[in-house]
């Protein structure tokens, strides 16, 4: 595993995946970015020094889930807003919460999904996160239902969240950084629905991806900038688009990182104002979000003022943008 400094693009370290030669699952930072988390698929969470690469605190060994397939260790690792609270998630659907401090467990574990002994990579859970209030862990099981767990109780709050119809399925969650909305991502319905955390009812607008091939559909990934003003998806045809959360409208046109993979991640920056994107050919891309919704303005605005002829020379056939008039 490497570091990385997102400003040069230079390596800044590498650490061991894990001390058992298996590899990794996630990994995730603590807010204030002095701690890292790796979920190995030996079951085992390490924690790390960035700043020195090296192991800090306990290891974290969860249980492992055999199946056909072999065994499912770690998938999933988030910390909570504070710090103070790691949140794992394994291959047997369950969720468990740790002092990263001490790597002692807190309370019983989170039952995120019934398990499946012949089929164990439906138990998997899919993907978690914590609410901005940092009390509140929502989880998508390998039956693709979301359901939201108390921190301090690890019992379930309120009622399931679904997709309605047939092939319903949810891929990931997403919280907006207030708190009041929850994206999810339907794994063959191409749909992206917001709810509230509170009623678990759906508000807002339905997103409905257009897919450019029938074969690979489904929205795999979402996420919410800081500044809550956009929403990112990626869809199985490679396709990234940016939304507008409270109208529903797309910013732009779709841009695909890989042209015959699959994006496997996509993160905001902490000022909202780049988006990186990861393939599964292991390779990460940046995106400056301003340009991507409005390359027009952005292109005006580095420039200079531009006349109709200017426009008509270098942009035939194309309507003039009022950001550019």
């Amino acid at each position: 595993m490497r570091l990385w400094d997102p400003v040069t693009q230079r390596r800044g370290g590498r650490l061991p995946a894990t001390t058992t030669g298996y590899g990794l699952n996630d990994l995730a930072f603590n807010p204030d970015g002095t701690r890292l988390a790796t979920a190995g698929q030996d079951g085992t969470v390490r924690l790390w020094d960035p700043a020195t690469q090296e192991e800090t605190g306990p290891s974290i060994t969860m249980p492992q889930t055999y199946g056909p397939d072999g065994f499912y260790g770690t998938v999933h690792v988030a910390f909570d807003q504070g710090g103070t609270v790691l949140a794992t998630a394994s291959g047997d659907g369950t969720v468990r919460l740790w002092n990263p401090a001490t790597g002692h467990q807190i309370g019983k574990h989170i039952v995120a999904n019934p398990f499946y002994p012949d089929t164990p990579r439906y138990s998997a859970v899919r993907a978690m996160a914590f609410h901005p209030n940092g009390t509140t862990l929502a989880t998508v099981g390998g039956d693709g239902v979301v359901r939201l767990g108390d921190k301090a109780t690890q019992r379930q709050l309120g009622a399931d969240i679904e997709h309605p119809g047939p092939h319903s399925e949810v891929d990931d969650l997403a919280f907006h950084p207030d708190g009041t909305m929850l994206a999810t991502a339907g794994t063959y319905d191409s749909e992206v629905r917001l709810w509230s955390p509170t009623t678990q009812q759906e508000i807002g607008s339905l997103l409905v991806v257009e897919e450019k091939s029938p074969f690979r559909r489904g929205v795999a990934h979402v996420a919410f900038s800081p500044s809550g003003t956009v929403l990112a998806t990626a869809t199985r045809d490679n396709a990234v688009r940016l939304w507008h959360p409270g109208t529903g409208r797309q910013l732009g046109v779709p841009i695909f990182p890989t042209e015959d993979g699959e994006v496997w991640d996509l993160v905001f920056s902490p000022t909202s104002d780049a988006l990186v994107t990861v393939v599964n050919a292991g390779t990460a891309a940046t995106w400056h979000t301003d340009c991507w919704a409005d390359p027009y303005r952005t292109l005006c605005e580095e420039a200079g003022a531009i006349t109709r002829k200017d426009w008509e020379d270098f942009a035939p056939g194309e309507p003039v943008s009022p950001s550019c008039t």
